[in-house]
C-alpha cells in the first residue's frame, strides 16, 4: 500500500463489478476509475452473512426489477446494454416482498496504478438517502403533468413495441406480423391512447416532448431538486430539505457502511487485499415527515451516495463515528431506484401464502366422534347491548323495531375455522357484484385454480348456440354435453392463445377464422369477432360462478358496462388466464408455473481478479 495521506481518493464500485447490472471486463481498472458504487441484490434474510462470506455472490436484475419491465418475461435477467436501451430506474422491493439490498464501495488512491486506501486511513464511513424532485411554476403545472403522462405513455409504448416486435420475429414463419398492423386497429387502445402508428412516430413524438420539457428546465420553469434527510430531534420524524451534490459539512442522516473483511482462511475471498464497504439499502421505514407523510414511498426517484472521511493523523482515535475534521469524500450517485409499492404483483409473488380450506369429511368425523363443544378454541365475549342478536322468517333481512341486541352480556365460543368457512362463502358470493359495479374485470387475471374453475350447465351449453350440432336429444344428453363443454373451452383457450395477442388486427384479416374442437360434435367456428367476445363473456361470468341473470348482465351490461365494455383481445387475456393449467398439463400452450421462492434466482458468476489488466 502507498502512503496515501495526501493523494487523492476515489470511493468508487467494487472491483468485480462495474455496474449493478454486471459488465465485468477484464480492463476493469480504467472503467471503475470513474464508476458509481453498486447495488446488489439478495432474496433471502440471511443476506448479511452470506455478503461477509463472498461478496460476488449477489443475484442478478431482472425484467421485473426495473419499474417499465423490459421484457414479457419478468424472470429473463437483463443486461447492461438492455438497461441503457430501456433508461428505466430500478425497481427495489421491500422486505416484505422477500429482497433485501445493499450497497457496496471500493476505496482507492486516485494515482497512477490505482492503489487501495487502506481502511485506518478513514475514521468515518456511511452513504445518505437522496430523491430528485421536480419544483414546476404553478401556472404550468398541469401542462408540465400532462407532458409528464404523455412521456411515460410513449415510452410504455415503444417498450410494448419493442416486446411486440420480438415476439413477431420469433414467430416470423408462421405469421408475419409487423409494426403497423399491431398497431392497425383499435386494439391499440391497450397500448397508446395517443394513436400512433409507427416506431418513427413514437420515438419523434417523444423526442418532441423531451425537448420541450427541457427548454422549460433551460428557463427555470422546472427546476429538479435534490433532497436529502434531515432528522428533526424527535425520534423518527424528519424532513425532505434541498441540499448539495457533495456538500463540505454533513447534516443529513447517515446510514452507516460497514468494512467488509476477508476470512483469512479463505485465500479467493473477493476481499483480500481490497477495502470494501457495505451498507443495507432501506426500503421501508417508519420515518415521516412534519406532515405525516412516509419518507419513502413509491413514487419518488432515489439515489445513494457514498462518502468516507479522512482521518488526520494529528488527532487521536475515538470512539464516536466523527473523531476528526478530515475532508468528506463523495462516491458519484447510485443508480437511481424507485421503491416498489406494498401491493405489487412482482413482489408479492415472492412469497406466496398458502391457506388451505378445512377439510369438511374429516370435521364431521371428528365431530360425531367429540364431545359438544370440542374445538370451539375462539372466545367471543359481548358487552351488554353488544350482542348483535337477531332472529328473522324465511330468511328475510329483520325488520325495524326488531330487538338486535340482548341486554345483557353473552359469552360463546366457536372454532376460528367457522369464521374462515363464512368468510370464504361471502367472498365467492360477492365477487362477481365487486367485478360488475366496478368494472374491475382485469382482476380476474389474478385468480388461478388447479384445476380451472370452469363448470357449465345446461343453461350455459344452451346460450352459446352450436347450431344444432348438439342434436335433438340435447336434454337427455345433458352431462355428456357438459363434459364436451369443458373440452370445449380448453381448446378454446389454446386456439385464442395461438392466435394472440392481437385477434382484433387478426379478424380485419380476409377469411380469418377460429376452430375449437374440430371433428367433434359441438365444433364450432369463429369468423367474427362478435360472437366470439359473445362466448368468451358468457363463460367468464360463469368461471366466476355468476347465476343467469347476473350472467347475462355481465355480458351485456346494464347500469355497470359489464364485459361488454372490453375488447376482444382483453376478454380473450381474462379467459386464458383463467384457463391457465398448473397441474397435469393437457396443453402445453396453457402451461403456467407456480411461483416458488426460487423462482427467477439467477446468481452472478464469480470472476477472477485480474493482475494484468490492474
Amino acid at each position: 500500500m502507498l502512503d496515501t495521506a495526501e493523494h487523492p481518493w476515489k470511493l468508487v464500485a467494487p472491483w468485480y463489478r462495474p455496474s449493478s447490472l454486471g459488465g465485468y471486463t477484464d480492463s476493469n481498472t480504467a472503467i471503475n476509475r470513474f464508476s458509481a458504487p453498486i447495488i446488489q441484490k439478495y432474496a433471502d434474510t440471511n443476506f448479511a452473512n452470506n455478503l461477509v462470506d463472498e461478496p460476488q455472490h449477489s443475484l442478478r436484475f431482472n425484467s421485473e426489477d426495473f419499474v417499465q419491465p423490459v421484457s414479457t418475461n419478468p424472470n429473463q435477467v437483463i443486461t447492461p446494454i438492455e438497461h441503457a436501451q430501456s433508461l428505466s430506474p430500478l425497481k427495489l422491493y421491500l422486505d416484505t416482498h422477500s429482497r433485501f439490498y445493499v450497497v457496496m464501495c471500493e476505496l482507492h488512491c486516485d494515482v497512477a496504478g490505482f492503489p487501495q486506501v487502506t481502511r485506518d486511513k478513514v475514521c468515518e464511513a456511511g452513504f445518505v438517502v437522496r430523491r430528485r424532485v421536480p419544483i414546476i411554476s404553478p401556472e404550468l403545472k398541469d401542462k408540465v403533468n400532462t407532458l409528464l403522462a404523455q412521456r411515460s405513455q410513449l415510452q410504455n409504448d415503444l417498450n410494448k413495441i419493442n416486446i411486440q416486435t420480438k415476439t413477431a420475429q420469433l414467430n416470423e414463419d408462421q405469421d408475419s406480423i409487423n409494426i403497423s398492423r399491431l398497431f392497425k386497429t383499435n386494439s391499440a387502445r391497450l397500448f397508446s391512447g395517443l394513436q400512433s402508428g409507427t416506431t418513427e412516430n413514437l420515438t419523434q413524438k417523444l423526442q418532441d416532448i423531451s425537448t420541450q420539457l427541457t427548454q422549460m428546465t433551460a428557463t427555470g420553469d422546472i427546476k429538479v431538486e435534490l433532497q436529502g434527510w434531515l432528522p428533526s430531534d424527535l425520534k423518527g420524524v424528519g424532513n425532505w430539505q434541498a441540499t448539495e451534490e457533495t456538500p463540505e459539512q454533513l447534516i443529513e442522516q447517515v446510514i452507516p457502511l460497514y468494512p467488509l473483511i476477508a476470512d483469512p482462511t479463505k485465500s479467493e475471498h473477493s476481499a483480500h487485499g481490497r477495502t470494501l464497504w457495505f451498507g443495507v439499502i432501506p426500503t421501508s421505514l417508519g420515518d415521516v415527515d412534519g406532515n405525516n407523510n412516509p419518507r419513502f414511498d413509491d413514487s419518488d426517484l432515489y439515489e445513494i451516495r457514498c462518502f468516507v472521511r479522512r482521518h488526520h493523523s494529528q488527532f487521536p482515535r475515538q470512539t464516536n463515528h466523527s473523531d476528526c475534521c478530515g475532508d468528506l469524500i463523495w462516491s458519484q450517485p447510485t443508480e437511481s431506484y424507485q421503491i416498489a409499492a406494498h401491493f405489487d404483483l412482482d413482489g408479492t409473488s415472492h412469497r406466496p401464502v398458502n391457506i388451505k380450506l378445512p377439510d369438511l369429511p374429516a370435521i364431521r368425523e371428528q365431530v360425531n366422534n367429540a364431545p359438544p363443544g370440542r374445538g370451539a378454541n375462539a372466545r367471543i365475549i359481548a358487552p351488554p347491548e353488544s350482542s348483535l342478536n337477531f332472529a328473522t322468517d324465511n330468511m328475510d333481512m329483520p325488520q325495524g323495531g326488531e330487538p338486535l341486541t340482548r341486554a345483557g352480556q353473552q359469552i360463546c365460543f366457536f372454532s376460528i375455522f367457522l369464521f374462515f368457512i363464512v368468510a370464504m362463502f361471502l367472498f365467492r358470493l360477492f365477487l362477481p357484484i365487486l367485478l360488475f359495479i366496478f368494472n374491475l374485470w382485469f382482476l380476474l387475471k389474478l385468480k388461478f385454480c388447479i384445476p380451472p374453475s370452469f363448470q357449465f350447465d345446461a343453461g350455459l351449453v344452451a346460450s352459446l348456440d352450436f347450431d344444432g350440432s348438439f342434436g335433438a336429444d340435447f336434454d337427455a344428453s345433458i352431462e355428456a354435453h357438459v363434459e364436451l363443454m369443458t373440452d370445449f373451452t380448453a381448446d378454446l383457450a389454446v386456439q385464442v392463445a395461438v392466435e394472440g395477442p392481437d385477434l382484433e388486427a387478426k379478424f380485419d384479416q380476409p377469411n380469418f377464422s377460429i376452430t375449437v374442437n374440430k371433428g367433434k360434435d359441438n365444433e364450432k367456428t369463429y369468423t367474427d369477432e362478435a360472437t366470439l367476445a359473445n362466448d368468451l363473456g358468457l363463460m367468464i361470468a360463469n368461471g366466476i360462478n355468476a347465476s343467469d341473470d347476473m350472467r347475462t348482465n355481465m355480458k351485456n351490461g346494464g347500469d355497470s358496462p359489464g364485459l361488454s365494455s372490453l375488447n376482444i383481445n382483453e376478454l380473450a387475456g381474462i379467459f386464458v388466464a383463467m384457463q391457465t393449467e398448473y397441474e397435469e398439463v393437457k396443453h402445453p400452450e396453457l402451461a403456467g408455473t407456480l411461483v416458488t421462492p426460487e423462482s427467477g434466482l439467477v446468481y452472478f458468476s464469480k470472476v477472477a481478479f485480474s493482475k494484468e489488466a490492474s
